[in-house]
């Protein structure tokens, strides 16, 4: 996804600072990637869960019994 369609996806009008810093974090721990790896700064770069992102969105929408 864009960074413009995660802020859309979570209700905001616009892409803030503190989701530039999330979207920093998240790339830092792992848990998403750049679609363009070698492209830092396209206009066309997005984002995309890798595995251990998809693990832990899993984990945490399990039901807890």
């Amino acid at each position: 996804m864009a960074k413009s369609a995660i802020a859309t996806g979570l209700g905001q009008k616009s892409v803030s600072g503190r989701l530039n810093k999330v979207i920093r974090q998240l790339l830092a721990d792992g848990y998403i990637e750049f679609t363009i790896p070698e492209k830092l700064t396209s206009r066309l770069q997005q984002y995309r869960l890798t595995d251990k992102g998809r693990n832990s969105l899993e984990k945490s929408q399990k039901p807890k019994r």
